[in-house]
């Protein structure tokens, strides 16, 4: 397994563990966290968001050769480990 493999799974695995923590039910609050707000307003809310975030990914992809453009949120979070 290469390194960049292995990183991008720590990076994934940051990020599930952030968007757990952002669960209402973890004690996430939709008063100070966005994402903590889609989830609270429930499964339309939060995969509508996936679904614009998706799209955005795929439109910009389509114009890029040799790089991986992160999704717009990706590059304001710095546990992506994307930087803008």
């Amino acid at each position: 397994m290469s390194s960049t493999h292995i990183n991008n799974l720590d990076t994934l695995q940051r990020l599930a563990d952030i968007i757990e923590s952002r669960k209402p039910a973890n004690g996430g609050d939709p008063e100070k966290s966005y994402v903590s707000r889609l989830l609270h307003k429930g499964p339309d809310a939060f995969l509508k968001k996936i679904g614009e975030e998706a799209t955005e990914t795929v439109m910009a992809a389509k114009d890029v050769d040799t790089a991986v453009t992160p999704p717009s949120w990706c590059t304001k979070w710095p546990t992506c480990g994307f930087t803008a």
